[in-house]
């Protein structure tokens, strides 16, 4: 690597940085193109490519904000010479420096939660990158991005708690019988895991044609599609807590009701109170530790999908086939399967970073909770190949999987029986019968009872405590008084062994509320010591008082739940709580549970329940729901502008191609001009410049054509990025009359080409149309301090001493410490003398 040292005295790595500070210096081209919240205090930023160094060197003579760290991530061939480039520095414990293959190892020897509680971890690109002049600088981006991506996710994951308790205390009602019954239960047997990857549309016919030499097990986000094709499966799962899973899975009711539904212990409970068939639970009963717990099956986050082959590899199979497991997206851009909210939107075609190989060695696009699913389900495929467990998956255009092996359909032998699996699960299934349902509600009253007074208490002392942080430095009227700390570390202990079995539940319920606080390794003002312990007892009391709510809640749910199993129910009781917990669906459930009571109900009840069920029937026929329109909007094209971009950079050149034809199948005229750009960046890659000119020029022409009919959305980015090209173009081949052309009416879309334009035009030896471009863009940008250096030094280029020391004075005014000004302007002095 050659190192090269500008006129500013900055020495730079060519390969890296090209010309970018020799004209005006790095400060100046930082205080243009610099995220300011690169210096946001108490933040941990991660920033790809170092400049050379020269962007450590800026934050080192800025001075670090409080509280912030900084991890630079740079290529590992040019990591020796920008340590040699920083020498002199003393980078403190603050900055660290490390290559793009080990840098995750240094996040564990930071206080990254404490960063990651607060939403304060932050990924910036170094110029170096955003140039990509090296083009691992844009791999490297996109590795980072995953991988951090990926991480602040799985963090994200286990601070949620609240919606997974609140739905865990709701789903009491049908926790009867624990999926723990099913261990081992088809030992030697072949499953077939379906799932809702674009892949099962291809194997669902070899599916149905060996059925019967199967049991099949099927993620409830798929239930529209196997109804659509009349393939009936075994077994669903479902783990979704949102309301959204009711959307995507509702068609689990279309299903014959011999289905067994297992679900975890928080599934949408809208999903799990209106099914009427038989089903079983994960994990524990209750969200507390209750004595021994359930010593149950257990859920595998993150994706139904781990849930479900974790259920499967526990009951014993020999063979567990995968079907639309893939984990990533198709070459046409579809996520899903059809008969999918997803699939309906169409493909998605502009996301950007996360790449994983498929089966048959092509990159795909994938998301962070699909990345994270692989690894998880890698270690989930290797532990069942060390018990001798065979994980299959025969789509070549799924995720390659550690531990999963790919076998083509022909090459699949099954391992049927002659026992009904449908039967054989039914049989295992014990423990909902009227009586037994009645039994368990009594327990779970008791049980609800005794966490309530326990709330009550943690309530009673987090009140008591804030009162003691009140007097640690004396406010609300209080004399200081720092015995109020041991007084606050005796309730913390009374918290932490008195009532250890439900604090840990209540911290839990909202833990980002109670992580609320600096990072832990640097010193705290007494403000600050103060502030964290309002924010921690505060969050110990709203979260307690929450959770004191749905367990009275899950109270008045479980009394009438005892009056569902009443001979002779008061049906006031219970279709009231069905309204009020908006599941019309539980009045079918209670009819099937209880044919003899349903026969005869009173006019006046049956009409009710008539009503629930026609309301219950017509919202799992909407398909116009929040799911859907999500969808929608998720499968927008505007995302593929950056897409295209990027895969240009990278040279890309089969991603590229595939990207512009599924954008031709898309009619719009968005899709078409995105192709055009497409074809455009092809066409460069190609060496073939007049071709790209001629589809960027399309792109110009239609623009130009909606600007005569007065159409608002004639200047589009689309517009933009066409004439960014033909402007490189014409550079490229030295085509000034064309570039400033080109420069004139991009400068009229947005003054930020107006520098460009003007220096073009100083180089083609037009001074005074460069000066008045210069000088009307400053009047709209007078904090453009860089582009005020450039007219200052097209002044003194032409003589005009007077006007450029003007330009610096200007600078040096707002800006005393800019070292280019200093030397420019010094230049001008020592001429003079």
């Amino acid at each position: 690597m050659q190192v090269l040292t500008n006129r500013f005295g900055e020495s730079y790595l060519y390969e890296v940085n090209r010309n970018t500070f020799n004209q005006i210096g790095c400060e100046a081209v930082y205080s243009r193109h610099i995220d300011e919240r690169l210096f946001l205090a108490d933040t941990l930023h991660v920033i790809v490519g170092t400049d050379s160094g020269l962007l450590v060197r800026h934050l080192v003579n800025h001075g670090l904000p409080e509280g912030s760290r900084y991890v630079f991530v740079e290529l590992p061939e040019l990591l020796p010479p920008v340590e040699a480039l920083l020498a002199d520095l003393d980078l403190g414990e603050r900055i660290h420096l490390v290559a793009t293959d080990h840098w995750l190892n240094t996040l564990t020897t930071l206080p990254f939660s404490d960063y990651a509680n607060i939403n304060a971890v932050r990924l910036t690109e170094s110029l170096a990158t955003r140039d990509g002049f090296l083009i691992n600088y844009r791999t490297a981006l996109a590795d980072v991005q995953q991988q951090l991506h990926a991480l602040l996710w799985q963090h994200n994951l286990n601070l949620g708690g609240s919606l997974f308790i609140q739905r865990q205390l709701e789903n009491l009602l049908e926790h009867h019988i624990p999926a723990r019954c099913l261990k081992d239960s088809f030992k030697g047997r072949t499953a077939v895991l379906l799932a809702g990857g674009p892949s099962l549309d291809s194997l669902l016919p070899w599916i149905q044609e060996h059925q019967n030499d199967l049991v099949i097990f099927a993620v409830s986000r798929i239930c529209r599609r196997l109804h659509e094709v009349g393939l009936t499966p075994h077994i669903v799962v479902s783990i979704d807590p949102t309301d959204l899973s009711f959307d995507i899975s509702k068609e689990l009711f279309t299903l014959d009701p011999g289905v067994v539904f297992v679900h975890s212990n928080h599934v949408a409970f809208n999903l799990l109170a209106q099914w009427p068939g038989r089903s079983a639970f994960l994990d524990k009963r209750y969200p507390w530790d209750n004595s021994g717990g359930d010593n149950n099956l257990t859920s595998f986050p993150p994706t139904v999908t781990n849930t479900a082959l974790h259920l499967a590899i526990q009951m014993g199979f020999s063979d567990i086939i995968l079907a639309g497991v893939d984990l990533c997206h198709s070459s046409e851009g579809h996520t899903h399967a059809q008969g999918s909210n997803e699939r309906d939107a169409g493909p998605r075609l502009g996301t950007l970073g996360m790449r994983v190989e498929t089966n048959d060695g092509r990159l795909a696009d994938t998301t962070a909770d699909f990345y994270n699913a692989i690894s998880l389900m890698g270690a989930q495929a290797e532990d069942a190949n060390r018990k001798g467990v065979r994980i299959i998956n025969p789509s070549p255009t799924s995720a390659r999987i550690n531990g999963v092996r790919h076998v083509s359909l022909e090459d699949i032998a099954t391992h049927g029986s002659d026992s009904d699996p449908t039967t054989l699960l039914h049989e295992r299934l014990s423990g909902d019968s009227c009586l037994e349902r009645r039994s368990h509600y009594e327990e779970m009253l008791k049980e609800l009872a005794y966490k309530h007074g326990r709330l009550q208490k943690i309530i009673q002392l987090a009140e008591k405590a804030l009162h003691c942080n009140d007097g640690l430095f004396g406010r609300s009227g209080m004399t200081a008084d720092f015995k109020n700390k041991a007084r606050m570390d005796k309730i913390e202990r009374q918290l932490n062994t008195q009532y250890k079995d439900i604090s840990p539940l209540v911290r839990m319920f909202d833990a980002r509320a109670m992580l609320r606080m600096p990072p832990s390794d640097r010193d705290w003002t007494d403000e600050e010591v103060e502030q964290a312990g309002r924010n921690y007892y505060e969050a110990y009391r709203n979260n307690a008082k929450a959770l004191l709510q749905l367990i009275e809640q899950a109270q008045q749910r479980v009394k009438a739940g005892i009056e569902e199993e009443q001979e002779t129910p008061d049906y006031q009781i219970l279709l009231d709580q069905w309204e009020r917990d908006g599941i019309p669906g539980r009045a079918g459930v209670w009819r099937t549970r209880h044919p003899q009571q349903a026969a005869v109900l009173p006019p006046d009840v049956l009409a009710r329940f008539a009503a629930m069920q026609q309301q219950f029937q017509e919202s799992f026929a909407d398909r116009d729901t929040g799911h859907a329109r999500l969808s929608t909007e998720r499968m927008c094209l505007t995302p593929v502008r950056s897409k295209l971009q990027m895969l240009f950079k990278e040279r890309s050149v089969g991603e590229l191609n595939n990207l512009v034809t599924q954008l031709d199948k898309i009619a719009s005229d968005e899709a078409e001009e995105l192709a055009w750009l497409g074809r455009g960046y092809l066409a460069e890659l190609e060496d073939d410049l007049d071709a790209g000119w001629r589809w960027y020029d399309k792109v110009v022409s239609v623009a130009a054509d909606r600007v005569q009919s007065d159409d608002a959305n004639a200047i589009s980015p689309r517009l933009e990025d066409a004439l960014q090209r033909m402007s490189h173009i014409a550079l490229s081949r030295t085509d000034s009359a064309r570039a400033l052309s080109v420069l004139e009416v991009l400068s009229s879309i947005a003054p930020v080409y107006a520098p460009h334009y003007a220096e073009l035009l100083r180089l083609a030896g037009h001074i005074e149309q460069a000066v008045e471009v210069y000088t009307d863009y400053l009047q709209q940008a007078p904090d453009d301090l860089t582009s005020m250096l450039k007219l200052g030094r097209l002044f003194q280029s032409i003589g005009a001493d007077d006007a450029a020391y003007a330009a610096y004075g200007y600078v040096l005014e707002r800006d005393p410490d800019n070292r280019a000004a200093s030397t420019l302007l010094a230049e001008i002095t020592t001429s003079a003398t």
